[in-house]
C-alpha cells in the first residue's frame, strides 16, 4: 500500500472523529488565501507583486492536525524514492502537508480544502519565480509589458493579478487535469506539484535557445524577455537587476529561495515566540553609542519585538534583510564579516528597492510598537510618538531595530555567535 495513502487515512480518521480539527484546517486555509487577496487589491504592484507567505501558518497545520512531519515527509520519500527527496522543493514540509490536504480534498470532494491548500502552494512557487527571473520588478515597466507586449494567447493577458491568475486560471486548470489521476493513484502528487511549478515558470520564460556568441540559454516567450525587452528599450526611467540562470531552470534552482525561507520561518518563530527576551548590556550599550537612542528607548523597543502580533511583518523585514545581504545558506549569517555586509549594504545604502521596503516596514513595526506597547522598564508608558521624531531621529531608531533582527537571526542561526 502506499505510504501516502496510510497517511491520508490518518488524516482522514483524526477530521472524521473530532470534526473541529478539520474545520479549523479549513478555516485557517481559508485565511491565508484571503489574507493573500486581501494584500493583492491594496497593492499596486501588478505582476512584481510577490506574495507574504503564511509559513508559519501552514507548518502549525501539522500540530493542529496532529500528525507527525516526519511520517508525512517519510511517506513521500517512499512513494517518490530517495532521489526525489533530495530536491529541495519535493523535500519542503510546507509543500508536503499542503499536497496531502490536496489529496484528502479531492477524495473526500472537500472542494475548499483542496483549492485552498493549491492556492497556498502556487503563491510559494510564484515567490520563487518571480524572485529568480527578476528580483527588483519596476511596477512600470511591467505594467507596460502586460498592456502592450503579450499576446493574446499569454495567459497574464486575461487576470489584472498574479492571485486572479493563479485562483481563477490555474487552481481549476490543475484541478481537472490532475485530480482524477491522483484519485486513482496518489503517486500521481508528485505530478501535479511539478506542473506548478513548470506552469508557473513558463509565465516568466519558456522555449529557451542558445545564445552562440555567449553559450547560454536565453528564454524565447514569457514575461522575462518582454521585460528585458521593455528595460532596454528605455519604457522606464528604472533600471532593475534583472537576473538568469545559465541553463533552463529545474526545482534545483529552488535551493537558495527555500533556504532564505526556512531562515526566514525560524528566526521569525524565535522572537515571537520568545516572549522574555534577554539582551546583553554591552549590546544595548554598543547601540547607544552607535545611534544616540536612549538606553531605556532600546531595551523598550526590542522587548517589544517578541510578539506574535508583529509576525507578519518581521517575517517581511527578516525577508528583505537576507535579500539584501544575498543569503543564499546559513552559513553566509555566521561569516565575521557578515556585519560589515549589513553596514554597507542596509545601513550606508538609501536608493535601491530592498532598503526602501526595510524603511516602510520598519516604519509601519515601529509606528505600532510606539502606539501600543512601549514602556519603559518600570513599565510606564514612553510618552513620544514614532511620527514626532525628526527623520533623522527615525533613521536612527530604525537601524536599532534592524541590527536587534539581525542579533536574535546570528543568536539562533549561529548558535550563539550574535555579535554583528
Amino acid at each position: 500500500m502506499s505510504e501516502i495513502v496510510k497517511q491520508y487515512r490518518e488524516l482522514q480518521q483524526i477530521f472524521h472523529a473530532d470534526a473541529r480539527v478539520e474545520r479549523q484546517v479549513y478555516q485557517e486555509l481559508s485565511r491565508f488565501v484571503s489574507t493573500a487577496f486581501s494584500q493583492s487589491m491594496a497593492s499596486d504592484e501588478g505582476y512584481c507583486f510577490k506574495f507574504t507567505l503564511p509559513m508559519a501558518g501552514v507548518l502549525k497545520l501539522y500540530k493542529i492536525i496532529g500528525i507527525d512531519q516526519k511520517d508525512v515527509y517519510n511517506a513521500y520519500k517512499k512513494d517518490w524514492g530517495t532521489g526525489a527527496m533530495s530536491n529541495a522543493m519535493h523535500s519542503d514540509p510546507y509543500y508536503q502537508i499542503l499536497l496531502l490536504i490536496i489529496y484528502y480534498g479531492l477524495l473526500e470532494k472537500k472542494e475548499h480544502l483542496h483549492k485552498n491548500a493549491m492556492m497556498c502552494c502556487l503563491m510559494k512557487v510564484w515567490n520563487g519565480r518571480k524572485v529568480r527571473y527578476i528580483k527588483y520588478c519596476d511596477k512600470k515597466i511591467m505594467a507596460y509589458v502586460v498592456t502592450h507586449m503579450v499576446t493574446r494567447k499569454h495567459s497574464v493577458s486575461k487576470y489584472d493579478s498574479p492571485i486572479s491568475l493563479l485562483h481563477d486560471y490555474h487552481v481549476p486548470r490543475l484541478t481537472k487535469k490532475y485530480g482524477p489521476e491522483i484519485k486513482r493513484n496518489p503517486i500521481k502528487l508528485k505530478r501535479l506539484f511539478e506542473q506548478m511549478y513548470s506552469r508557473i515558470n513558463q509565465i516568466f520564460m519558456f522555449n529557451p535557445r542558445r545564445n552562440m556568441v555567449t553559450g547560454k540559454n536565453e528564454a524565447q516567450g514569457g514575461l522575462l524577455p518582454l521585460y528585458m525587452k521593455a528595460h532596454k528599450e528605455g519604457m522606464s526611467i528604472s533600471s532593475p537587476s534583472v537576473k538568469m540562470g545559465d541553463e533552463e531552470p529545474g526545482f534545483d534552482q529552488y535551493s537558495t529561495v527555500h533556504i532564505r525561507d526556512k531562515i526566514t520561518n525560524k528566526v521569525t518563530d524565535y522572537i515571537t515566540m520568545n516572549p522574555n527576551p534577554s539582551y546583553p548590556n554591552t549590546l544595548i550599550k554598543s547601540y547607544n553609542q552607535q545611534f544616540k537612542v536612549k538606553e531605556v528607548t532600546i531595551k523598550a523597543i526590542l522587548k517589544s519585538i517578541h510578539s506574535n502580533k508583529y509576525s507578519e511583518l518581521i517575517y517581511d523585514l527578516i525577508s528583505v534583510i537576507l535579500s539584501r545581504t544575498n543569503v543564499s545558506d546559513q552559513i553566509d549569517i555566521c561569516r565575521a564579516d557578515y556585519g560589515a555586509t549589513v553596514k554597507k549594504v542596509i545601513i550606508s545604502s538609501k536608493n535601491n528597492p530592498d532598503t526602501r521596503k526595510i524603511q516602510q516596514l520598519s516604519n509601519i513595526l515601529l509606528k505600532k510598537v510606539f502606539d501600543d506597547d512601549l514602556k519603559d522598564m518600570d513599565g510606564k508608558p514612553l510618552t513620544k510618538v514614532y511620527d514626532k521624531y525628526s527623520e533623522v531621529t527615525r533613521i536612527q531608531i530604525r537601524n536599532v531595530l534592524v541590527y536587534g533582527l539581525i542579533y536574535n537571526m546570528r543568536k539562533i542561526i549561529c548558535r550563539g555567535k550574535s555579535g554583528v
